[in-house]
């Protein structure tokens, strides 16, 4: 998650200062894939990555609104929806005998 807001927020300090913004493509797909696996992979990286925070539309893609969330549990707990953060549970248990958190 310190990597896409770097990366997003990086973005908006630099066009605060007029200054390009290149960041690296496989930096980006790496996150992508890890916190946005319902987000487009036939697009440039850094695409995907605005598109996922809700910073730009992308053919067939619209924008997304304001709701977005990242998915942060490990990769093997997403249930192949995109999440919203009108979704996330404000509380989590530890469960001994799966060794997962889990939402309550």
């Amino acid at each position: 998650m310190a990597c896409d807001e770097l990366l997003v927020h990086g973005r908006d300090i630099a066009d605060g200062w007029a200054q390009p913004f290149d960041p690296d493509r496989d930096l980006c797909a790496r996150v992508v894939a890890r916190l946005f696996p319902w987000a487009p992979r036939t697009v440039d990286p850094w695409d995907a990555l605005r598109w996922a925070n809700g910073r730009i539309a992308l053919p067939d893609h619209p924008r997304l609104s304001s709701d977005w969330a990242w998915h942060s549990a490990p990769l093997i707990e997403w249930d192949g929806q995109r999440p919203t953060s009108v979704e996330a549970p404000d509380s989590y248990t530890w469960n001994p005998t799966t060794r997962r958190w889990r939402p309550t």
